[in-house]
């Protein structure tokens, strides 16, 4: 299941169904965490082990050293839409499960294994506390623009952009349909119409970006 976003006419002709972007549906996934002292060496030793160090925080409770698979958190880390998928987390000694999306995740190089990780706790109230999210911005049907047949180059500006989420469910990515865009014709963030309670939030001065747009070569 996905849940439609309906572009404003004003920018170029539309699909033939009138769409111009999908939200992808959001699919609970759930990790195993267990706990661990807050030393450097109790993080080497978990990462000898197969395990990456982190850290669960957030909700007005007190931080909670962890650690979770590395097979099992490898495959997540590696996705675009990583930083907006809202994880139910199995808590250590049998505490029961949190919901919590991603913060942070570095990495090691050169394999980009991660190496670090942590969580803020998702609150039961987003009306009462609604969080930022980065939503990444996926295109489709670049083969079938116009301006781009004719020999040029459709530029993506922003890979992803941040929302304010005053409730669920959340975009995995804003799927852009660049197929009716000539040159210098794009998609700006206002062309989409959002899911009710996903709002934008202004980067400085830029309110509403062009998210892509077709650009001539060179």
């Amino acid at each position: 299941m996905a849940l439609v976003l309906r572009a404003s006419k004003g920018r170029g002709a539309l699909g033939p169904t009138g769409a111009r972007g999908l939200c992808k549906a959001v699919a609970t996934e759930t990790l195993k965490l267990l706990s661990r002292p807050r030393t450097k060496r109790s993080a080497s030793r978990d990462r000898k082990d197969g395990r990456v160090p982190g850290l669960l925080y957030g909700g007005h409770v007190p931080n909670l050293p962890v650690s979770v698979g590395q097979d099992d958190l490898r495959p997540h880390a590696r996705r675009s839409d990583f930083f907006n998928r809202i994880f139910e987390l199995e808590l250590p000694d049998g505490a029961g499960v949190c919901r919590a999306v991603p913060r942070q995740l570095d990495s090691a190089f050169p394999l980009r294994t991660p190496s670090y990780v942590t969580f803020l706790r998702w609150p039961a109230d987003l009306e009462k506390h609604p969080q930022m999210v980065p939503i990444p911005v996926e295109i489709i049907n670049e083969e079938l623009s116009p301006g781009v047949k004719a020999g040029n180059y459709l530029f993506r500006i922003f890979k992803t952009w941040r929302f304010k989420v005053y409730r669920e469910p959340i975009p995995t990515a804003i799927i852009l349909d660049a197929g009716s865009l000539a040159l210098d014709q794009g998609i700006k963030l206002s062309d989409v119409a959002l899911p009710e309670g996903i709002v934008p939030i202004a980067r400085g001065k830029l309110s509403n970006p062009t998210l892509i747009k077709v650009i001539k070569p060179g």
